[in-house]
Formats: C-alpha cells, sequence, structure tokens
C-alpha cells in the first residue's frame, strides 16, 4: 500500500474516531473540549484524498464507507448542538431578566421614576 493511501486512510480512522468523540463530549457538556476539537478535524479532513486511490476500488470502497459513517455521526451531533444553543438562549433570557429587575430595584432604591 502507499504511503497516501495508507496517510488517507489513517487519517479517516481518526476523524472517525475523533467524530464519535466529539458526540460523547456533546452528551456530556464538555462544550470547551468539542470546540478545541475542531481544528483537528479540520486538519484530519484536510488530509483525506480520493486521488491516491486510483485503481484501489477495494481501499476506495472502504473509504467511502468510513465517510459515510463519519458523516453520519456529524448529522447525530447537530441536534445535541441545537438543543444546548436553545438552552443557553432561555439561560440568557432568565440573567437578562434578572439584571433589569436588579437595575429597576437599584433606581427605586435611590428615588428615581423609571
Amino acid at each position: 500500500m502507499s504511503q497516501g493511501v495508507e496517510d488517507v486512510l489513517a487519517a479517516a480512522a481518526e476523524l472517525e474516531r475523533l467524530a464519535r468523540q466529539r458526540i460523547t463530549w456533546a452528551r456530556q457538556g464538555e462544550w470547551d473540549a468539542l470546540v478545541e476539537s475542531e481544528a483537528r478535524r479540520g486538519e484530519l479532513a484536510e488530509r483525506i484524498r480520493v486521488d491516491v486511490f486510483e485503481g484501489r476500488d477495494d481501499l476506495g470502497r472502504s473509504l467511502a464507507e468510513r465517510l459515510t459513517r463519519i458523516r453520519d455521526l456529524d448529522e447525530e451531533l447537530v441536534p445535541l448542538l441545537e438543543q444546548a444553543r436553545d438552552e443557553l438562549a432561555v439561560e440568557l433570557q432568565k440573567v437578562q431578566k434578572k439584571a433589569a429587575g436588579a437595575r429597576a430595584y437599584d433606581r427605586t432604591s435611590r428615588g428615581e421614576k423609571g
């Protein structure tokens, strides 16, 4: 097997492992780790080239199957991210209401109006 093929297959395997790990981090609420992994994900994706598989249909099919699994894992991650975003939006609204209430109380306690 040529070095180019080996490198692509290794990158794809690591990318699949990372995709699984990112789902785990999302489920555990470990957002910093997930965000930090984005750079590594990009590096691995850049190493995946299909041109090195010319004449290697068996390995090309294997890569395609792995890339499909990675895509499916990425699609599984999306609702987890959306849920976290929505939960953060609710929390932000609560904080903003509390801050507005605190400002109103402060103004009232100083005898200011409205």
